[in-house]
């Protein structure tokens, strides 16, 4: 065929439609099946057909063109419910899916419907759902129970006799809760939290001597109790996360055998909890407890936990949390707990905010942190600190508005314990008290004292309003040029105050020979203690981020 033949038979068929002409090779085909030379027809068959694939996946939206693993992915980011943010059951967060989101992923095409059925870890996240018999193979038998009421139907049934089912376990209840159920084992159930009761009444979990699960949890982890009357009998071990809320009558050989036969605890939270007195108080043997990094008691007085506080698997690296838990007088009669957390504390804070007064003492690698409400009859601040907190290696030492808390507080007693203090915070209320403290004594006065934290060489004030601190500022003043006089000059002073004060201005030029500084805070979480990062980072809603200036 000539080349014009070719160029006037190629103009011929760009006339014609690609669907006319597909049509037109299914009916030549049809026809003259015995003639054609099909090998080499089927090759420029399929590559057109592939060329035409190509052609429609570019136009699909790219959401139906990802591969089944990254779709899944992709699935697994669909917002979920988070528990403990709301109830407070518990301390860990417990992601889950309602049947609903799923089901809302399947009517989209059949594709995504066929990756969702055969994805067993979405349907592992769908709470209180009994699978039909297509789904238990895509499920695996792991499940969540969510529950706010005594269970029925297949709920019910669940809890009777296929525990060997239950990842995770919720169940509040406002009453007893019935004998007949947790009794089966539990061989996969990691997490667990049973509100068996409400404020004033609280239940048992089982008959006495009886266990949970039959005794058989091998694979849980977190636990909450709450309004529980004594524990259960099992004997957990391997917990990494135990929240006792508002139980009663708590026998501390119990709690203190789970920790023991838990070496991988590392959060303990006793909130309004009370103790038996039937305890011997002999310590079981137990290896130090090294991965316990957060211990939070609240509501409970001191001498109601000694006891846990002294337990000899208590180690230095476990910071302790202690809100509305009164301390202890110092008497003949009474020993002081030793809180292994203070052992190396290099940082003390102690302020007065909201009629509670704060003590937080920190380590390089831990802390301890006190809150109590006021109470003018009870303990001294400086006793309290004094019988807890060996100040020898304090560096850094905060006292702010302790003046106006009502509480006996010695400040000199204080400073004069502390020979390695090198910087020193304190606000415009505790500073003519701090000052009389740091002034060096008279030469010709035989039994002047020896000058207070001779190592000092950097002040922060804290100038909650400048038109009432100048007089002070005065007076700190002459407070440097005496201690310069003294051979004991400060190095720096920082001065912190809040851009909204509209009395505010460079305090700078009330001082001479020294180097100084002015800082405005718009949020004062700033300025804060140097702290390890157990202490600076929030775990959960017991344990928030620990600062000076956020109560």
């Amino acid at each position: 065929m000539s080349s014009a033949s070719e160029e006037q038979g190629a103009s011929c068929i760009d006339s014609i439609s690609l669907m006319a002409l597909a049509q037109a090779l299914k009916s030549r085909l049809q026809r003259d099946v015995k003639h054609v030379q099909v090998e080499g027809l089927e090759n420029i068959l399929l590559s057109s057909m592939m060329d035409v694939r190509d052609i429609l996946n570019q136009r699909r939206p790219v959401i139906h063109r990802l591969p089944v693993e990254l779709l899944r992915q992709i699935f697994y980011l669909v917002p979920r419910y988070e528990t403990s943010s709301s109830d407070g059951l518990t301390l860990w967060t417990s992601p889950f899916l309602r049947r609903p989101d799923c089901i809302h992923l399947m009517k989209i095409c059949r594709y995504w419907r066929r990756v969702v059925l055969d994805d067993s870890l979405i349907w592992n996240n769908v709470c209180n759902f009994t699978p039909p018999a297509s789904l238990q193979e895509a499920r695996h038998t792991e499940a969540i129970l969510y529950l706010k009421s005594r269970p029925k139907h297949d709920l019910e049934t669940v809890l009777y006799n296929d525990m060997e089912k239950i990842r995770e376990l919720r169940w509040e209840h406002a009453h007893k809760l019935p004998a007949t159920y947790l009794r089966a084992p539990a061989p996969i159930l990691r997490s667990l939290a049973i509100s068996a009761g409400r404020p004033s009444v609280y239940n048992a979990l089982t008959e006495k001597g009886q266990k949970l699960f039959d005794g058989h949890t091998p694979s849980l982890r977190q636990l909450a109790l709450h309004f529980v009357r004594s524990l259960p009998s099992n004997d957990f071990s391997n917990l990494s996360q135990l929240y006792l809320y508002r139980c009663t009558q708590i026998d501390p050989a119990r709690l203190l055998a789970w920790l023991a036969a838990s070496p991988r605890i590392e959060d303990l939270v006793l909130v309004g909890v009370s103790f038996s007195s039937e305890w011997d108080r002999n310590y079981c043997p137990t290896n130090d407890l090294h991965h316990f990094r957060r211990l939070a008691i609240k509501e409970i007085k001191e001498e109601d936990v000694a006891w846990l506080l002294t337990t000899p698997a208590l180690t230095e690296e476990t910071a302790v949390l202690l809100e509305n838990v009164p301390l202890m007088a110092e008497s003949e009669t009474t020993v002081i707990p030793h809180y292994p957390a203070t052992q190396n504390v290099t940082r003390l804070a102690i302020w007065h905010n909201y009629g509670s007064t704060f003590l937080m003492a920190v380590s390089p690698s831990t802390g301890l942190r006190q809150q109590s409400r006021v109470a003018p009859d009870g303990p001294s601040i400086h006793s309290q600190v004094l019988s807890r907190i060996p100040l020898i290696n304090i560096i850094e030492f905060w006292c702010i508005s302790m003046s106006v808390s009502g509480m006996d507080i010695d400040v000199r007693l204080l400073l004069t314990t502390m020979p390695a203090l090198t910087t020193l915070v304190v606000d415009e209320i505790d500073l003519p008290r701090v000052i009389s403290v740091l002034a060096p004594p008279i030469k010709n006065d035989r039994h002047a004292m020896q000058v207070a934290c001779p190592n000092l060489t950097i002040l922060h004030v804290v100038i909650w309003r400048h038109r009432d601190a100048q007089e002070i500022l005065e007076s700190l003043d002459a407070l440097l040029t005496d201690r310069k006089r003294a051979g004991y000059p400060l190095e720096r002073l920082i001065l912190h105050s809040n851009p909204n004060d509209m009395s505010s201005r460079d305090p700078r030029g009330s001082f001479s020979g020294i180097k100084s500084e002015w800082r405005r805070h718009r949020e004062w979480m700033s300025f804060n203690l140097e702290m390890p990062e157990v202490c600076a980072r929030p775990a959960h809603r017991h344990w928030p981020a620990w600062s000076v200036f956020k109560t």
